[in-house]
């Protein structure tokens, strides 16, 4: 049984935004994000046809250079694409940065990402986001902010016991 989250109805909103820009997905570490992500990828992508495309750049450090080196998304793209062997759709598909404070560049590309790629969802996840001292420039009004936060009671009950988070909420 899949546990229910608020969030999942925020990061529907995201992506069927007018406006919709790459979001920075912040919140403290063990609340869920990654997993949280990939079940909204499977659930909204991956059902419409799509293909969830997750990168930790925390562990995937030979990615690293190709942030250093360009913030062309075209570029940052085909090295992606290179290395996981799979085809990225601009139009269909999901790209999941994982822990992007690891990667110098990441976090400014995203600005490219939004100018020259706007039909590619792409989201950025972290836990330490504005803790770490970042030299490179931050792509202000280039993206959307979103901020998961612990499981709620109500969402706790409703993953224990359906009928008590029923109850609960009459």
């Amino acid at each position: 049984m899949a546990i229910e989250r608020n969030i999942l109805k925020e990061l529907e909103k995201w992506k069927s935004s007018k406006n919709r820009k790459p979001l920075i997905f912040k919140g403290a570490r063990q609340v869920g994000k990654t997993w949280i992500l990939k079940e909204f990828g499977c659930s909204t992508f991956e059902k419409h046809g799509g293909v969830v495309h997750y990168i930790d750049l925390k562990e995937q450090k030979e990615l690293h250079s190709i942030f250093k080196e360009t913030n062309s998304p075209k570029k940052i793209l085909k090295v992606i694409q290179l290395h996981t062997g799979k085809k990225i759709n601009t139009t269909k598909d999901l790209l999941i940065l994982d822990e992007i404070q690891d990667c110098e560049g990441a976090i400014g590309s995203l600005k490219y990402f939004e100018q020259s790629e706007k039909e590619l969802a792409v989201v950025a996840a972290g836990s330490h986001m504005g803790l770490i001292a970042n030299e490179e420039s931050f792509p202000v009004g280039k993206v959307n902010f979103l901020y998961m936060f612990p499981m709620t009671f109500a969402e706790f009950l409703f993953a224990f016991n359906p009928e008590l988070h029923h109850e609960f909420i009459e």
